[in-house]
């Protein structure tokens, strides 16, 4: 398998841009979130950006995760209809903060 990533980094705005991230180097295996009608999917990348679909976001590490377009927020809703009790949902901003790490097996902070 192949791993391939593309990131920036916009000091300025303090956003960490996240391109092609898959785990072959086929394009149609890249998925992005998107706001499709207020719900969050993963869609193949191309088709989403060819539909001009909502799938830029911003991101601040111990902040919101919202989508740029849409002004929707990636957040954590109670639901006790699924088995974990939760559903991620896309909303009005509450607040809800995120903080995205990456581990890799074996590793530690």
């Amino acid at each position: 398998m192949v791993c391939c990533m593309k990131m920036s980094h916009d000091i300025s705005t303090q956003q960490l841009f996240v391109g092609i991230l898959s785990p072959t180097i086929d394009d149609d295996d890249n998925k992005c979130l998107v706001d499709v009608n207020g719900r969050p999917r993963l869609i193949e990348c191309s088709y989403a950006v060819a539909k001009r679909m909502k799938l830029h976001w911003r991101f601040t590490q111990g902040g919101s995760i919202q989508n740029t377009k849409s002004k929707r927020c990636l957040e954590l809703v109670e639901n006790n209809d699924n088995e974990f009790g939760y559903q991620l949902t896309l909303q009005k901003c509450t607040g809800q903060n995120w903080t995205i790490t990456n581990m890799l097996p074996g590793s530690t902070l």
